[in-house]
């Protein structure tokens, strides 16, 4: 089993909190990682998924807790009527660790089918497909630390060609890519797109009725041609013939099923900030280029659909590693009039990171642009400006601004 960053987080939280639940997509390794836990902390395991346990949960929620009041419970969306029954239960015995639960689908997010939030008695803790140093072994890196400081600790990282880079990006980061079955090219498309098919067919229906499943379906292929661009509903709703209100809906239940997200605007002033667009990203490169059906070839050969994927596989990696700080850091992107973009705005109270995303394995003085147009609105709390691309060397070129390897968001 490949060790995850979260389990020091799940750990944490069974000390603190009486019910932890980890949320991520389908074959992020929740179940693996949990059961693994639960065995050290002595719960029991129930799974969901198991008719005879969804029966009886779903009849029962009360004594279904009763005869199991220290547990994992598997994949707890199935029965959402469980969420009160688990209030009631933890407010009369409220000692921490007693529950890990686990879910596909966000019940407690926006849109949620879960009668009450369990604020105050529960921690959550999102479980992602396997970041790039989880998948090498790692630590989580220096990399946000460095950045909201300023200062970088490393001179040089490995040397990606593009080849390189986008053998690591198509590969994505479901665990079951790289569990010994040695899943490659033909064989892992395909294994993602059925993924895909059975999160349409089958984790849908935990958020909502569905009569026509294909059209959704069909909803999350035109998704992916238009990952790391402004959400634009209408040009959705006109592909697939369908109204603006149906692909709103439609886009919550895949956030809700952790597939994409929305990343809001970055303003200057917080209350104007809802009403800029957000950019769209999947939340992992392996699916989404398993969905696009392009081939490395395809990608070198078509910069702009190469740009995308490249941003997007930094979306991911930055995601996770916001996932695994202790430190509330919030991101965002910047876009000012078609005219300046910053591809990512990381935020930890009043400081600002800049990040921009660069496939070449050069970077000239103009590609900081948008950087400096962001220093220059953010003020005196911007840190530092950062141009992620293919090179080796830790560069600082004026002030705080800098350019440096990919990889060193995971080494």
């Amino acid at each position: 089993m490949i060790p995850r960053w979260a389990k020091f987080s799940i750990n944490r939280s069974l000390d603190i909190f009486p019910i932890t639940a980890v949320v991520g997509p389908r074959q992020s390794g929740k179940t693996t990682l949990c059961r693994e836990i639960a065995k050290d902390c002595g719960m029991t395991y129930v799974s969901l998924d198991d008719q005879r346990q969804l029966s009886y949960a779903s009849s029962d929620p009360t004594g279904f807790l009763e005869d199991h009041p220290r547990a994992l419970i598997d994949e707890i969306q199935r029965v959402p009527e469980l969420v009160l029954a688990l209030k009631y239960s933890v407010d009369q015995d409220g000692k921490p660790g007693r529950y890990i639960i686990t879910g596909s689908v966000d019940l407690f997010g926006r849109g949620g089918k879960a009668p009450d939030s369990l604020a105050g008695r529960m921690d959550l803790i999102k479980l992602l497909p396997l970041a790039q140093g989880e998948i090498h072994r790692l630590s989580p890196p220096s990399f946000l630390e460095d950045a909201f400081k300023g200062e970088f600790r490393r001179n040089s990282f490995q040397l990606l060609t593009m080849r390189e880079l986008l053998s690591l990006v198509i590969q994505g980061g479901y665990p079951k890519l790289y569990d010994g079955y040695g899943l490659r090219d033909l064989s892992r498309e395909h294994w993602l797109q059925s993924h895909v098919n059975l999160l349409a067919e089958r984790d849908l229906l935990d958020l909502a009725e569905v009569r026509k499943k294909t059209p959704f379906r069909s909803f999350i292929d035109v998704l992916a041609k238009n990952s790391a661009t402004l959400v634009n509903l209408s040009h959705y709703a006109q592909s697939l013939e369908l109204g603006a209100s149906t692909i709103d809906r439609w886009l919550q239940w895949l956030e809700m099923m952790f597939l994409a997200e929305r990343l809001p605007a970055w303003h200057k002033n917080v209350f104007r900030r809802s009403a800029k667009m957000p950019k769209l990203y999947f939340t992992d490169t392996g699916l989404l280029a398993a969905l696009s059906s392009y081939r490395m070839e395809d990608y070198i050969n078509d910069r702009p659909k190469l740009g995308s994927l490249i941003e997007t596989f930094v979306f991911s990696e930055l995601t996770k590693l916001i996932h695994a700080s202790s430190q509330r850091i919030q991101m965002s992107h910047y876009r000012e009039k078609n005219r300046y973009e910053v591809d990512f705005v990381l935020e930890l109270g009043a400081r600002v990171v800049g990040v921009e995303v660069k496939a070449a394995h050069t970077i000239f003085a103009h590609d900081f642009s948008p950087l400096r147009r962001l220093r220059s609105v953010v003020g005196e709390n911007f840190v530092c400006g950062i141009i992620l691309h293919r090179g080796s060397q830790v560069s600082k070129r004026e002030g705080n601004l800098y350019s440096m390897p990919f990889s060193a968001l995971w080494v």
